[in-house]
């Protein structure tokens, strides 16, 4: 018996099991304009984090910017489901 449960659990495990990877870009596929990923930026950041940059003297630069959505796209026509894209 206990080597039938053992083995159930093993081909579900198998069955069901899913890798996850990261995959990590090497750039953003931003504008060559600084003032345009400040618009982008502007644009993507809540109101508060906004605020908080301007009265700490802090500038938007390519991290503030999200992932390029055609990169999102290739990953997707590859076939893989994304979970979770970050900015970082």
């Amino acid at each position: 018996m206990k080597k039938s449960l053992i083995l159930i659990f093993v081909i579900l495990t198998v069955v069901f099991a899913q890798d996850k990877i990261w995959i990590f870009f090497s750039d953003k596929c931003l504008p060559p304009n600084k003032s345009l990923v400040d618009s982008i930026a502007r644009m993507t950041l809540s109101e508060r984090s906004i605020r908080r940059r301007e009265k700490l003297n802090i500038p938007f630069d390519e991290h503030d910017v999200p992932v390029c959505k055609a990169y999102i796209d290739s990953i997707r026509r590859l076939g893989y489901n994304i979970v979770n894209v970050s900015r970082w």
